[in-house]
């Protein structure tokens, strides 16, 4: 019976996400920015509003993601929205997993506000020596900042690529194999997050996505840095924080346009 029970929870929950996914497709485009803030009471300035800053897996959702990595075949990050509610962030990225031999799509939902500022006071300038020749620190910390300080009135076009009088909205970002083939040697994964980021470089062209996600796996403190090492042997898509052990994923595809979704 608990069994039972179970399974159906897993069917409501699945319903709920494929929902939330569709609605981003079929929100109204002025009103996208809407789901990125909600309203919060100021100490000092009474009723304000809040941008979202970071989105964090559930540990339940880490230890089922941990469980399928190794088999990966395909990796997104759906674009996902609940109805509109101005006392919370109502958008979330969802990561869709498929493994190998399966067309079945498993999901694992990022949740805002699950750590908020804390989680920006805490990574560090990483120690460059260490690193190698990979995507500066100042671009990933420009692409936060850009998403922090642009204007709300900008926000819906982030997502918009225009081609003559055709307007495309991305639905999801999509994962290379070389990336797959990076996160299966991470092995234990303690935290997954995705960081928003505005890429001003592609913002003027307006055929392109300006969005630009950032996902950070961050492995224990006691992962060895041999293995990191061997990771950083990918260049120009990965960077690292050595000091709380975390790697970013940058330079996502967006789908649309450039694929068929």
């Amino acid at each position: 019976m608990e069994e039972t029970i179970t399974q159906q929870n897993d069917v409501d929950s699945r319903a709920i996400l494929d929902a939330d996914i569709q609605r981003w497709k079929d929100e109204d485009v002025l009103k996208l920015a809407n789901h990125f803030h909600k309203k919060r009471f100021h100490k000092s300035y009474g009723e304000q509003y809040k941008r979202v800053e970071v989105f964090q897996m559930e540990k339940k959702d880490v230890t089922r993601f941990n469980a399928v990595a190794n088999n990966i075949s395909e990796l997104r990050i759906h674009l996902a929205l609940e109805k509109e509610n101005i006392s919370k962030h109502t958008f979330y990225p969802i990561i869709g997993v498929k493994q190998n031999g399966s067309d079945e799509e498993e999901y694992f939902p990022l949740i805002p506000d699950h750590i908020e500022i804390q989680a920006k006071s805490k990574i560090a300038v990483p120690d460059k020596k260490t690193t190698g020749d990979i995507v500066p620190w100042e671009f990933k910390k420009m692409i936060g900042q850009n998403w922090d300080q642009i204007d709300n009135n900008l926000i819906d076009d982030l997502f918009i690529a225009k081609e003559g009088n055709d307007r495309f909205r991305v639905h999801f970002y999509y994962i290379g194999k070389e990336m797959i083939n990076v996160i299966k040697k991470l092995g234990q994964i303690n935290n997954i997050k995705l960081y928003p980021g505005v890429d001003m470089n592609k913002f003027q062209y307006k055929e392109m996505i300006s969005f630009a996600p950032t996902i950070g796996f961050e492995m224990p403190p006691n992962a060895k840095r041999a293995q990191q090492q061997d990771i950083m042997g990918i260049k120009g898509m990965l960077e690292s924080v050595p000091e709380i052990n975390e790697l970013f994923i940058e330079y996502l595809r967006p789908c649309p346009p450039t694929c068929v979704p």
